[in-house]
């Protein structure tokens, strides 16, 4: 018992931290080459000790201090719990590209609405008497960068006006595999209290936290939500008629895509169908506080601590850039654009879905074709292969609440500037939204008759006195500097038009007319006499796609190909070779898009599926 008493301090050997009932004790041999014995044994804590392994003292003592100063600073650190690792995974979620209107022709078509009547249980699109006058593109300065960079605005109602992102893990709770109902009450109980807590507003109470969550927008309350749905998440859905719409139905199978096949997208709603669907504290705090999200149920959360270590990296990034540009250094200026936006990317890619191929010899892959990953060869040359195989276990290197963080800040930001300061100050009633992107946006609005497509939010404004106490948060204006225009948490005008056609996420041409007599500010477009054409998996120079092309496509209903040369091994022989591949169909199948007559002013709008509403009873009036 001396001996015990003599051998337990109160604190690790190594990091000086003291042992609690969650930081337990634990042996650690002074030298690995000799077995326990009293002699050759201390106490160290499990980190410590797991740490210190067989590696030299010295650079085990350096792991350990630089462990310890994440602890004290609360940076991210990987995920070491199997059940955690997955939970975050599946809460990864990218990027949205959306389309709402497909059609957005200048003095033709109308300033267009969706309206959701419950007496009916069916959603209508409906025209206002206001005709588009032109087209604005609004694009984020770095939205990534600017949603993990965790400097303060005051247009962020929580933790202190920063958005920080997620350290370590402190917590997980679950109630998924429980069978004690009284358990899962308790364990529902706290997680909301969690989910819902005042401590959200407080810099340095707020919890940090992702949460799978059933909701669903209050239905009194859809019809301020339904033109532009908060909730952007994946869902599964069957491509069949009453799903998707007879309109696409019809429209697939005449272009001949596949259609009755379930299909995983993300996509915006009006609720989680009845699914658990994992939100960040940030993200979901914003739906349940202004767009009215009430939650039916919780399953699971986990909780981490929270920090703003990649704010000075952004900052002097951001900073080098606008120097670069006020030097008129283009070149200078977009690498240190895309060194801030490349910094994040890695911490969400899928490594465990993806085979390990590598290049053998013959009797190198008979060896490898009794791995139990096997999955395929292929012969190359002479004597050399490929070889496929899936792993059974991978390394897990990547801080994934880092990615989710910064996909769930970057929504939350985007929706802040819809709901704080557009829905503000801005007569919807005289703007549609055409399409969205990750970071950006194009809006139809019909303003001035007169005046040429340049004049922006100009003659559509509500509320004056607020526009003008507020539009230098968020939008550049006439003079600004540099650094005005490219302000982290702002936005900038990236391009503005007649027109635009929306046939599907990432293909999109927005129309300019040519230059005017009278349009002065012309000249100082790189892209002057250019229409903005966007398409997905297509090159743009060899393409030879016209604006015509989207024109035709939506007008005629028809599909658009063109040639695409693709590399192609066969046999072990390379080849090039010329194929015919669709380019533009205008097919918007997450949506349910409603059938129009453009002779009519009408847009081809997108509803979003709403649960329990057959897409037969989405109807245009």
């Amino acid at each position: 018992m001396d001996y015990f008493n003599e051998l337990i301090p109160n604190k690790c050997c190594y990091c000086q931290a003291k042992f609690t009932s969650v930081n337990k004790p634990t042996l650690e041999r002074i030298d690995n080459n000799i077995a326990h014995s009293k002699d050759n044994c201390k106490l160290a804590c499990q980190l410590c000790n797991s740490t210190r392994s067989n590696k030299d003292a010295d650079v085990a003592k350096l792991m350990i201090q630089m462990y310890k100063y994440a602890i004290v600073k609360n940076l991210p650190m990987t995920i070491d719990d199997e059940e955690v690792y997955w939970f975050l995974r599946k809460s990864i979620h990218g990027g949205l590209s959306q389309v709402f209107h497909q059609y957005n022709i200048k003095g033709l078509t109308h300033i267009n609405k969706l309206k959701y009547n419950p007496e009916e249980n069916n959603v209508t699109a409906y025209d206002l008497d206001y005709i588009i006058t032109h087209i604005l593109d609004l694009d984020f300065n770095s939205l990534y960068p600017i949603a993990f960079c965790g400097i303060y605005n005051k247009n962020n109602p929580y933790t202190g006006g920063k958005m920080y992102m997620a350290g370590r893990v402190t917590k997980h709770i679950k109630i998924r595999e429980a069978n004690d109902q009284d358990y899962r009450d308790t364990k529902r109980k706290e997680m909301m209290n969690i989910i819902n807590s005042e401590d959200r507003f407080s810099e340095e109470k707020g919890q940090l936290f992702i949460a799978s969550v059933k909701g669903h927008i209050d239905k009194s309350h859809i019809n301020e939500h339904i033109n532009f749905p908060p909730i952007w998440r994946k869902r599964t859905y069957k491509t069949d008629e009453k799903t998707i719409g007879k309109f696409t139905y019809e429209k697939m199978q005449k272009q001949g895509i596949s259609v009755n096949k379930q299909v995983t997208k993300l996509t915006s709603l009006l609720s989680t169908h009845d699914e658990y669907m994992s939100f960040s504290s940030y993200y979901l705090w914003l739906l349940i506080d202004y767009c009215h999200f009430i939650i039916d149920d919780v399953e699971e959360i986990v909780l981490f601590t929270k920090h703003t270590a990649f704010k000075s990296f952004v900052e002097v990034m951001a900073e080098k850039r606008q120097q670069a540009m006020r030097e008129g250094n283009q070149a200078k200026q977009l690498y240190f654009k895309n060194i801030v936006n490349s910094s994040y990317g890695a911490d969400g890619q899928n490594n465990e879905k993806f085979d390990k191929i590598g290049i053998y010899n013959k009797q190198q892959t008979y060896l490898k074709q009794l791995n139990k990953g096997f999955t395929n060869t292929r012969k190359i040359c002479d004597d050399r292969y490929l070889v496929s195989i899936n792993p059974d276990s991978f390394s897990a290197h990547k801080c994934l609440q880092e990615s989710i963080f910064t996909q769930d800040n970057s929504k939350f930001w985007y929706l802040c500037f819809i709901y704080f300061f557009l829905y503000k100050c801005i007569d919807m009633d005289r703007v549609h939204f055409c399409c969205m992107d990750t970071d950006s946006m194009y809006l139809a609005i019909s303003g001035s008759t007169i005046e040429g497509y340049k004049q922006q939010f100009k003659h559509v404004i509500k509320d004056q006195q607020f526009w003008d106490a507020h539009f230098k948060e968020w939008l550049p204006w006439e003079g600004c500097s540099i650094a005005d225009e490219k302000k982290l948490l702002g936005c900038a005008i990236e391009s503005q038009r007649e027109s635009i056609i929306c046939l599907a996420p990432k293909c999109y041409s927005a129309i300019r007319k040519k230059k005017d007599d009278d349009d002065e500010d012309t000249d100082d477009d790189e892209d002057a006499d250019e229409d903005v054409i966007r398409m997905k998996g297509i090159n743009k120079k060899n393409s030879g796609l016209t604006r015509d092309d989207y024109i035709n496509c939506i007008e005629n209903n028809s599909n658009i190909s063109v040639p695409v040369t693709q590399i192609q091994l066969k046999n072990g022989v390379m080849s090039m070779i010329k194929i015919t591949k669709s380019a533009l169909t205008g097919v918007v199948d997450k949506m349910i898009v409603i059938d129009s007559d453009i002779s009519k002013g009408q847009s081809y709008p997108c509803a979003p599926p709403m649960m329990n509403v057959d897409a037969s009873n989405y109807l245009y009036i």
